[in-house]
């Protein structure tokens, strides 16, 4: 039984930093600094019948003394989570938010941050709160609501100084069938969100799709598929841009195997915009070999052209492997107030630091408060007011020895900036390995790699950087960690009028000395 008084856990900490760092490049004079870093932080978290919350706070204090002079800056970040249980197993209510230092650019991305580049940073806080709703388990149906609001600001943007200041709205339900039927299955499920943009056009986009089964004979059953979908760009005046619409339904056949194992293939029609109709063929694959490795897959059409989405999860006890595929419309303030689970690492919330991370001992690892799976990569290395369409693929893969522990993420996505007919590609990667050298001592090693390419424009930007670290225990308490980082960009930037500090060619050299004290 669970104790009626909940569980308080709070670990505080400070950390102190000696910085030499040196970065050049052919277009700016050398600099030099020599920086000092104090970060006290603390992490707390709350667990009980009802309620389940954490809190992270952490303070950058930064001194600097560089060949331009001195300077101080400093940077708060934090993170919030609670989930409230209001009626158990069937309301709950979920409040989330946080404030970071987000790169503006893509160009910039493992350049920036609070010791090189902080210029570039920009401020961003969110805030969200949801309800979800689950009726009890029902033999004839079942239904599930979620629905909530949120808010993003940001001191800046890309190519303004004006900052995001966005409201989200969003509504999403499902509605399917109970246990008691077995020749008969039905799945619809609803999607609403609204974007209230500071700057331009508010955003409104609306999806219903369902499905209806019905037993043919043995495992084989006959299918009937809709969806429709509408994504609405107004102004003030309602004026609508209508061509991002999308109709269709369709009839095929399923081969149900089992609960976690069909297979369905369609013959569909579909509408775009009151414009001529086509036909394509569909299929949907949902696929669990075992419990520990599955397989999902889609193919159909959207309002642009063929679409698909596809999942992997393999596990075994020393690999873990996690792959993704999806297209999304969607927006920077609705990508950060969303997480995405496609990770094999678990991390401190708002977290990409494999030292502060572990790959968990069991495929079906809880989440503690204050947790998330991640890939060790961010997911959003723009902040923009405009409305994109991102197709993007990403791989993480685990490997835990006796001794050794490496992490190898990759992500590659395709955006399309549909107000200023942009396209930008992004890949990235990143390799990170960990050697247990004694009880109290690891080495680790870190390559990371961004290939930015604007096609619009014609630039592309490469960026490599690679450290080597070692960290000991000083004591029950205390550690120290000793890192060098190499860090090199270069661009081809066609306009040479254009090049500045964030697209220049540059090389960073790191040296970082730290001790860290946990209370």
């Amino acid at each position: 039984m669970e104790p009626a008084a909940g569980e308080l856990d709070i670990k505080p900490s400070i950390s102190t930093s000696l910085i030499r760092s040196q970065n050049d490049s052919e277009t700016f004079a050398e600099s030099d600094a020599s920086i000092l870093s104090i970060e006290p932080s603390i992490r707390t978290s709350y667990k009980s019948k009802r309620l389940v919350g954490n809190l992270s706070l952490d303070h950058n204090q930064i001194q600097s003394d560089t060949t331009t002079g001195n300077q101080n800056n400093s940077f708060t970040n934090y993170q919030y989570s609670g989930d409230i249980s209001l009626v158990e197993k069937i309301l709950s209510l979920k409040l989330a938010g946080g404030q970071s230092y987000r790169s503006i650019l893509s160009s910039q991305y493992f350049v920036n941050d609070p010791y090189l580049g902080a210029d570039g940073l920009s401020k961003t806080r969110n805030n969200s709160a949801s309800v979800s709703l689950t009726v009890p388990s029902r033999k004839y149906f079942r239904l599930e609501l979620n629905g909530g609001m949120s808010n993003v600001k940001s001191d800046k943007t890309t190519g303004t100084n004006l900052g995001l200041n966005n409201n989200n709205q969003f509504l999403e339900t499902r509605f399917y069938q109970g246990d008691e039927f077995t020749q008969l299955s039905w799945d619809f499920n609803s999607s609403y969100q609204n974007t209230d943009r500071s700057i331009n056009d508010n955003l409104t986009s609306r999806v219903i799709d369902g499905e209806i089964g019905f037993g043919l004979f043995s495992n084989i059953r006959a299918v009937l598929q809709g969806r429709t979908e509408e994504n609405e760009l107004a102004n003030a005046d309602e004026l609508s841009i209508n061509n991002l619409n999308y109709d269709s339904f369709g009839v095929g056949l399923s081969w149900f195997a089992s609960k976690n194992r069909t297979i369905t293939v369609t013959y569909n029609q579909s509408e775009k915009s009151d414009q001529e109709e086509e036909t394509f063929i569909g299929l949907d694959l949902n696929w669990h070999f075992t419990s520990r490795t599955s397989i999902q897959a889609n193919y159909g059409k959207r309002f642009f052209g063929d679409s698909g989405s596809f999942s992997l999860i393999h596990n075994t006890k020393h690999l873990r492997t996690r792959m993704s595929y999806n297209e999304q419309l969607t927006t920077s303030s609705r990508l950060i107030t969303s997480l995405e689970d496609q990770g094999v690492f678990v991390c401190p919330a708002g977290s990409f630091s494999f030292s502060e991370c572990f790959q968990p001992s069991s495929p079906s690892y809880e989440l503690e408060p204050g947790q998330q799976f991640s890939n060790l990569l961010a997911q959003i290395p723009e902040l923009s007011e405009q409305i994109i369409l991102r197709k993007s693929l990403n791989a993480s893969f685990g490997l835990s020895g006796r001794r050794i522990t490496s992490a190898l993420s990759f992500a590659h996505s395709n955006i399309e900036y549909l107000e200023t007919d942009r396209i930008q590609k992004n890949n990235i990667a990143t390799l990170t390995n960990s050697l247990q050298a004694g009880r109290r001592t690891k080495l680790n090693l870190t390559i990371s790699y961004a290939l930015i390419d604007e096609e619009s424009t014609g630039t592309e930007t490469k960026t490599i950087s690679s450290s080597l670290g070692i960290s000991r225990e000083l004591g029950r308490n205390m550690s120290t960690n000793l890192d060098f980082r190499y860090l090199d960009r270069s661009s081809n930037n066609p306009n040479p009028s254009a090049i500045n500090f964030s697209n220049a060619d540059l090389t960073d050299r790191r040296l970082t000395l730290e001790f860290v004290y946990d209370f």
